[in-house]
């Protein structure tokens, strides 16, 4: 494709050389270029992209867009003067892979809790339904050929488009992905066309990004804002933000529910650690169903599947056989099967309510809970006394250990946690390995071990560094050893 037909109809953009330029690809990351590529320069959040234009010439660029002006740049190469990069890379990547997005079927899905849970089960919802489905989450991605470790949540928008030319070249015509607030945020999403998006909850998190929790709730409400006519929106109804959700959005309106009155309402109708049966009603029509998951969150996370399914087309009937036969989502309330006596449970819950969630789960079907958690450094600093109150108050005893210390001192990061501890019930093992250990040890038969914070991650960061380690190995570890 020529540059001019990619800046057709620009009217904020100065252009200095030629527009007749083919170009063969776009990115952001200097290292990727390639010859008669076309670099995206602005600042990141730990870099700044302009200072490597040089180093995107050398590569092979023909085209840097940027906001320089143009007596900054260095000469001998077609340059794109814009207010708006970030936004301008979102049209240009749009424009460059023919506006596949629109021949295809993306569904976004937002929320603090439950993210990952609701892609996973509606690509297999639409698996049980006979199609082929792309996967953007936290944990991998899909392409339609290969399954790739995620770098970030979302992607940046000519990453995300990449994944859906992939797809649309195997014949796929349905990506699920997660939408997160920094993606919102920094325009990684910006100009995608999406059929649908979904709605989990909303409680405080990333707010070393946001700063308030209202700016994180305004990110997650553009996903929403942006839809048009032809999309459709699918809310929590008992969530406050999600009843705002519903007098937003231009797009078709599904809401559900478990308190509130929804247009999609769900019940648990027995509770065991092996899975749980509920109800899901429209209208007159209910049935009742037996799951793998379990607990209050996971039927919120299925009603929010159902309704993004039932969005797309999905029969009822399909989208239930799908839910029925879901095994769940590794890293998310995972349970390890073993011949201890007592339960184990590896889980991603890293925020205040997210721990609740899991820990009210539970209560109720172990004797005793041994809670095994920590609190990532370099992030929102006043959640820690939250998640140590938390802990202490749901959990009969807790090991505060590491988790992703990055670049804080472990110590500072549990001493914060114990800020918000009134009871004494806990106990501090720093050694992550030792702690998991320490909680198998202490455990009876009818307990239950709760391993939280890391989930499906495969390594703790310290410093610079990822260094190997994986809960669900070292709980495998230690069963052997024990």
């Amino acid at each position: 494709m020529k540059l001019s037909d990619l800046i057709k109809g620009e009217k904020n953009l100065r252009l200095f050389g030629p527009a007749d330029v083919f170009i063969k690809g776009i990115t952001a990351n200097s290292k990727e270029v390639r010859g008669s590529y076309i670099f995206f320069a602005y600042p990141g959040q730990r870099v700044d992209g302009r200072n490597f234009i040089p180093e995107a010439i050398k590569n092979g660029a023909r085209v840097i867009v940027t906001d320089y002006p143009p007596e900054r740049l260095p000469p001998n190469i077609t340059y794109c003067v814009v207010p708006e990069v970030k936004k301008t890379l979102g049209l240009f990547t749009k424009r460059f892979y023919n506006n596949i997005d629109e021949k295809m079927a993306v569904v976004g899905i937002t929320g603090t809790q439950g993210k990952t849970t609701v892609a996973y089960l509606l690509r297999y919802i639409l698996l049980t339904a006979g199609y082929d489905c792309g996967l953007i989450s936290t944990i991998k991605y899909y392409d339609g050929r290969e399954w790739r470790v995620a770098e970030n949540t979302t992607p940046e928008i000519y990453k995300i488009f990449s994944i859906l030319a992939t797809l649309y070249e195997k014949g796929i015509r349905f990506c699920v992905m997660e939408v997160s607030s920094h993606a919102l945020s920094l325009d990684r999403v910006f100009g995608l066309k999406f059929k649908g998006a979904g709605f989990t909850n909303l409680s405080p998190e990333h707010l070393d990004f946001h700063e308030t929790l209202e700016e994180y709730k305004e990110a997650k409400l553009r996903l929403f804002q942006n839809l048009t006519v032809d999309s459709f929106a699918v809310y929590n109804l008992d969530d406050a933000v999600g009843k705002e959700i519903g007098k937003l959005t231009k797009a078709k309106k599904i809401s559900y529910g478990i308190k509130e009155k929804a247009m999609i309402n769900g019940k648990v109708k027995k509770l065991r650690l092996s899975g749980m049966d509920f109800s899901i009603q429209i209208g007159d029509w209910e049935k009742r169903r037996r799951s793998f998951l379990f607990g209050e969150m996971n039927l919120y996370n299925m009603l929010c599947a159902f309704g993004l399914a039932w969005g797309l087309g999905i029969k009822e009937e399909i989208i239930l056989a799908g839910i029925e036969t879901f095994r769940g989502v590794k890293g998310r309330l995972e349970r390890v099967e073993n011949e201890k006596g007592f339960e184990i449970f590896i889980d991603y819950a890293h925020t205040p309510k997210a721990l609740e969630g899991v820990l009210s789960t539970i209560k109720p079907l172990a004797k005793k809970i041994i809670l095994v958690f920590g609190c990532g450094g370099d992030r929102d600093k006043t959640k820690r006394p939250m998640m140590g109150r938390v802990a202490t108050e749901l959990a009969d005893w807790v090991i505060i250990t590491s988790d992703n210390p990055r670049f804080e001192d472990p110590e500072k990061i549990m001493a914060d946690i114990i800020k918000g501890i009134s009871k004494n019930n806990y106990e501090k093992v720093l050694n992550r390995r030792e702690a998991i250990k320490k909680a198998f040890q202490l455990a009876k038969r009818g307990d239950a071990v709760i391993i939280a914070g890391k989930g499906h991650e495969e390594y703790q960061i310290i410093g610079d560094q990822r260094v190997r380690f994986s809960d669900r190995e070292e709980v495998e570890r230690t069963l052997k050893l024990t």
